[in-house]
Formats: C-alpha cells, sequence, structure tokens
C-alpha cells in the first residue's frame, strides 16, 4: 500500500479523510475511528468518498460500489472507476458469480490469482479481462441483511491485496454501513431514490378585501304592467293624431 502522506490540514492526500496526530496509521492497526463519515451529507458526495478510498487507498485499478436502493430487489452501480457502470452486468468484464457468491454467503472474498483459483479461474470474465488481484466486501444492514457490495480489482499485478488490504476494507466498510444507515433514517436520497415528498404548506389565512363605497340607493318604484311584460308602445303616428282631433 503506497504512503498516503500528509496533506493540507491534516487529510490524506488520496481519501481527504482526517488523519489523526502522527500521520496515517497501519493499515493493521488503524482504529475504526479513522474513517468517519459523519461530515458527509449527501450520497453522492459518499460515493466520491468511497471510490476515493478503493482506488487510492487499496490502490485498486478498477473498483465498483454497488448498493440495494429502496424497494429494488438487485444491487445497482452507484459508483465506478476504471469501468463503465452501464456494462458491469452486460458483459464479461467483472465475475458476475464472484459478486453473487459474496452477497449470497455475506462473506469477503480476497484472490491473490483469480486464474488460479478453481472456484473463478476458468470463468469468461476471469480470462477474457486477465483478472489477477480481486476484493470484494459484503455491506450489511442492522438486521445483518447484505445491501451493498465493495468491489476492487488489478488485472496487472498478482497479490495487490493482502489480508492488511482486507482488515482497511472491512473497518472502511463498517464506517460506511453506519453512514448509509443515518442517511436513510434521515431521509436523504439514495442512489436514484425519489427524494422524500416535501411537507405540504400550511394554509394561509385569507384576507378581508378593503371596504369600498356603498353601493348607488334604489328607487323604490313599481313597475307598470307594460314594463313588467317588457311591453314599449311605438310613438304616435299623423292618423292617429286626426283622429284624436275629431269632434264626437
Amino acid at each position: 500500500m503506497p504512503d498516503t502522506g500528509e496533506g493540507e490540514a491534516g487529510y490524506s492526500v488520496q481519501t481527504r479523510l482526517p488523519l489523526p496526530k502522527g500521520g496515517p496509521p497501519d493499515p493493521a492497526e488503524s482504529p475504526l475511528s479513522m474513517w468517519d463519515l459523519s461530515h458527509i451529507d449527501s450520497f453522492e458526495a459518499l460515493c466520491q468518498q468511497v471510490l476515493a478510498f478503493l482506488r487510492d487507498d487499496l490502490s485498486a485499478e478498477r473498483c465498483l460500489f454497488l448498493y440495494q436502493e429502496k424497494e429494488a430487489e438487485e444491487l445497482a452501480v452507484e459508483a465506478a472507476h476504471g469501468i463503465e457502470p452501464e456494462t458491469v452486468f452486460t458483459t464479461a468484464e467483472i465475475s458476475q458469480e464472484l459478486l453473487r457468491s459474496v452477497r449470497r454467503e455475506g462473506k469477503p472474498i480476497i484472490l491473490l490469482d483469480a486464474g488460479a483459483d478453481p472456484r473463478f479461474g476458468n470463468r469468461t470474465s476471469v480470462v477474457l479481462s486477465n483478472l489477477r488481484s480481486i476484493l470484494c466486501l459484503p455491506l450489511r444492514h442492522p438486521s445483518r441483511l447484505v445491501v451493498g457490495l465493495l468491489y476492487a480489482d488489478n488485472r496487472i499485478k498478482a497479490g495487490a491485496f493482502t489480508d492488511k488490504h482486507l482488515k482497511l476494507a472491512e473497518e472502511f466498510g463498517q464506517a460506511l454501513e453506519q453512514r448509509l444507515f443515518e442517511m436513510r433514517k434521515a431521509g436523504i436520497r439514495i442512489g436514484r431514490e425519489p427524494a422524500e415528498p416535501a411537507a405540504p404548506a400550511a394554509p394561509q389565512p385569507l384576507e378581508r378585501a378593503a371596504p369600498g363605497p356603498p353601493p348607488p340607493a334604489v328607487k323604490d318604484e313599481v313597475p307598470t304592467l307594460a314594463q313588467h311584460a317588457g311591453f314599449v308602445p311605438p310613438p304616435p303616428t299623423t292618423e292617429d293624431e286626426d283622429v284624436l282631433r275629431k269632434p264626437d
């Protein structure tokens, strides 16, 4: 494992996680408190932290973070390095049997040379991708159900991962499990899950309109029968006037 060194403000150069006083600890003796993820308040930032750990602290050539989203049965690729997320389950670049085995048995797997391992050596993915070193770790819910996986491999070097790397990954995995549970409990969106619906706004009180001028007074007139029926008499003609002038 390469020396991580100490950057500005006491952060690991690779992971940007706070370092204990005295510099980076030995992976075999590192305390769980080293991996404090409580300050991360978004799932996207958490995914970037996971990739930084797998890529830099474990020196993985390719790495994946898979997680079972709410109300889903299968794992989804939440973050990836060195491989397109869309191809993880559709091509032979990653051993699907290895992923299924870790999820099914709930136990980590570390392979010093995948091609020489009798369980996976004849797998198409191992042969075509020339997989050598592999480390895969389950992530659990507090109920102990496996809800995610951390995956790292190296196609160049055999024995790239040792028991020290596995111990380091297990400690980081425990901190990650805790933070994922806290984020779910706090209603923070995980992966492609829909955001929690916002609480409906409280109804606003109706405002009373300002009083206007009083309406005009209506005269109390009784309409005639013709007005009531809508009848308007025509104006008098000349003949009518002659008739009116004739003496009786």
